[in-house]
């Protein structure tokens, strides 16, 4: 401003002794906007390499972080079978004493449907995440088809595990971008097959289908549609071991199993672990795992558990009680 106030004084001044004429003092300020805008934009660049070196550091340092775990790169690639086999497994976060699981034994054949049930802070996460080595048990024996999960290629290992979670990401774009970051060489077949296994028919009956437009965060979709889709994305990747974390909370009982009646039919192969609130999710399961302080406090099918487990039974009639109340 100060620039600009001068260059009407002077200006003003050259005018009246016919110095100068109008015409000229308005280039004048028009030159003179050209050359603050720049210096303006020199300024702010300034402003933002200094922000930008900061970042650049953050990120450098976690690029040369080294991983706590070995990738194996040279490890087995080949996952046989959906077979898991948990033998004395006691896993803790952080090395810390108390353990997060302890002395867990469990054994899982393929294609088997298993149910997984407990309190917050039971252990049921924990316990999946591991198949996927996530993390490092701390002792102990975890297999999968046989195979110590250590020794196998940690990418390969994952390309064979999928999980979906209660709170899953899409990515702006469309339906068929984001399942094909399940199997980016899926075919459309596959696709509206994989929509069809998680009762995601809302999307094929779109006029665009697969080409459906998903915004940022999916924040078109509802939040069981956006997890229906998450379990469809997880189909492709045609896993060996396919694990559901609360991944179906979001819809109601009867699309609750339809999913299930879905999965049974046409993944019958794949070993399937459900992690859930809702007994109804898991009752027909082949065996539900009742988990209290990290350790497994029950294994058995829905009427043996019904019988002896009283934490179920309480909780199965509750949620019973509740449905006839909501239908009245």
């Amino acid at each position: 401003y100060i620039c600009l106030l001068a260059i009407s004084y002077l200006g003003a001044g050259y005018i009246a002794g016919g110095t100068m004429m109008t015409g000229q003092l308005m280039s004048v300020f028009s030159y003179n906007m050209q050359i603050l805008s720049s210096l303006m934009m020199i300024a702010m660049i300034i402003v933002m390499f200094a922000i930008s070196k900061a970042s650049v550091r953050r990120i450098i340092e976690i690029l040369n972080t080294n991983p706590d775990m070995d990738v194996n790169k040279d490890g087995i690639k080949d996952v046989k079978s959906g077979d898991i086999d948990f033998d004395n497994v006691s896993f803790s976060y952080g090395g810390k004493d108390s353990h997060c699981l302890e002395n867990i034994n469990l054994h899982i054949k393929e294609g088997e449907t298993i149910g997984i049930l407990g309190s917050t802070g039971s252990g049921k996460s924990t316990l999946v995440s591991l198949i996927a080595r996530l993390y490092d048990i701390d002792s102990g024996s975890l297999k999968l088809g046989g195979v110590e999960v250590k020794d196998y290629n940690l990418t390969s290992l994952r390309d064979k595990v999928s999980i979906v979670l209660q709170k899953n990401q899409l990515f702006s774009g469309t339906v068929k971008t984001n399942l094909m970051w399940g199997n980016e060489k899926a075919t459309t077949e596959e696709m509206l097959q994989a929509l069809k296994d998680s009762n995601s028919s809302f999307i094929l009956e779109r006029p665009e289908g697969l080409n459906s437009v998903v915004e940022q965060g999916g924040n078109n979709f509802s939040g069981g549609q956006k997890q229906r889709l998450c379990i469809a994305r997880a189909l492709l990747k045609k896993p060996k071991v396919l694990i559901f974390d609360d991944s179906t909370s979001a819809v109601d009982t009867a699309t609750d199993i339809e999913i299930r009646k879905a999965l049974k039919n046409n993944v019958g192969n794949c070993t399937k672990l459900i992690i859930a609130q809702r007994v109804s999710s898991v009752y027909d399961a082949d065996q539900i795992v009742i988990m209290a302080h990290g350790e497994i406090e029950q294994i058995g099918k829905h009427e043996e558990l019904l019988k002896t487990n009283e934490m179920y039974k309480t909780l199965w009639e509750t949620q019973m009680n509740n449905k006839r109340e909501a239908e009245v």
